[in-house]
C-alpha cells in the first residue's frame, strides 16, 4: 500500500508543501533555511549503498519511523525515496536520478485562533 497519495492529499489540504534539497549532512528548504539531517537518515544512506553494492538494488524498508520505496527510472537507473514524519512535518528525501522530484516536505498546519 502506498502512503504517498494520502500524504500528498493531506498536505495539500492541511499545510504547505515545501520542496527541499540536501547536501551531505545539511538540508535546506525552499526558503534557504538550514535544517538538521536526522541521524537515522545518514545511517540509512550508508546501509542502502552497502545493500546496492552487494545485491545490485536498493532494499525496501518500512517500520514505525520511516518508509523506503525503491524505484527504477525510465533509463533503468535504480534509486530510492525515504518518507518519514517528525515534529516539523512529513518529509520525503529522494536518492538517485529522480532525487529532486522525490524530495519534499509537507509542513504541519498552523492553527491560529482569533481573539474577539
Amino acid at each position: 500500500m502506498s502512503y504517498l497519495p494520502y500524504i500528498l492529499a493531506v498536505g495539500l489540504i492541511a499545510g504547505a508543501i515545501v520542496f527541499s534539497g540536501s547536501t551531505d549532512d545539511t538540508q535546506y528548504d525552499t526558503l534557504g533555511e538550514q535544517t538538521e539531517k536526522p541521524t537515522f537518515l545518514t545511517d540509512l544512506e550508508a546501509d542502502q549503498e552497502a545493500i546496492k553494492a552487494t545485491k545490485g538494488k536498493y532494499q525496501r524498508v518500512e517500520d514505525d519511523q520511516k518508509k523506503v520505496v525503491e524505484y527504477v527510472s525510465a533509463d533503468g537507473v535504480p534509486g530510492y525515496q525515504v518518507i518519514y514524519t517528525d515534529a516539523n512535518g512529513t518529509h520525503s528525501v529522494g536518492y538517485g536520478p529522480e532525487a529532486k522530484e522525490r524530495t519534499w516536505t509537507i509542513e504541519p498546519e498552523v492553527i491560529v485562533a482569533s481573539s474577539t
